[in-house]
């Protein structure tokens, strides 16, 4: 398991699946941890649970509403703090307010207006490069010459998911070796960084690689590809 600093992480509650599946994808270049709930009392749970860094809540759900969830979140200390936004086409703004919540989004909700009103609340990242889904064999070597084996989970140009187990802190200098399968091309050797680490089941490093180019051009034409 890595040894990781606190991820950032974001609750989503909505009932409706639809809207629901849209906040996520919304947040597919993003590097940070999403959790979900379907309803007020399941998102209270994971709340609890988890301790997100910012909740995005739908007002009206079953079990318990939004402004419900909100209001017993704000008498618990460690809350006291924690950005929660409603997110709903009804027009409870002055109740959501009177229960703590720290903004009030009206739906519809555009994808950037999503991103940027997230940004005011949590320090965020998003990937300029979409990520393709590919398990890819790769070698990882630390700084001091630890090697540790793992599968990619998803990859671009500019960085990759690599599902692994070994002891990698945020910012840590990385070199990859990715396997690719090709006579030509079997591997890519990259340079990188550590920029998200994650801990437990699914747990691994994001890398943002810095080079060299010409490697960088093969794992393009690899991508292309695909």
């Amino acid at each position: 398991m890595f040894v990781a600093d606190k991820d950032l992480t974001i609750l989503l509650a909505d009932d409706m699946a639809h809207f629901l599946d849209l906040e996520v994808s919304f947040l597919r270049r993003a590097d940070c941890r999403i959790l979900t709930a379907s309803d007020g009392a399941q998102a209270l749970i994971l709340s609890k649970q988890e301790t997100p860094d910012l909740l995005l809540l739908d007002v009206e759900m079953p079990r318990m509403t939004g402004i419900e969830v909100c209001r017993l979140l704000r008498q618990d200390p460690g809350f006291k703090d924690t950005p929660i936004v409603m997110v709903t086409s009804t027009d409870r703004r002055d109740e959501a307010h009177q229960a703590g919540a720290t903004d009030f989004w009206q739906k519809p909700i555009r994808e950037n207006e999503f991103i940027e009103g997230i940004k005011k609340y949590v320090p965020i990242r998003i990937r300029e490069e979409e990520r393709v889904s590919v398990g890819l064999p790769v070698k990882v070597m630390t700084a001091d010459g630890t090697e540790f084996d793992g599968m990619t989970r998803d990859v671009s140009e500019g960085g990759a998911f690599i599902l692994a187990s070994g002891a990698i802190q945020p910012n840590d200098e990385l070199s990859c070796t990715i396997s690719l399968g090709f006579d030509d091309v079997p591997t890519v050797t990259l340079s990188g960084i550590a920029v998200r680490v994650q801990a437990g089941e699914d747990g691994g490093v994001g890398i943002e690689f810095s080079g060299p180019d010409a490697e960088l051009v093969r794992l393009q034409e690899y991508l292309a590809g695909l």
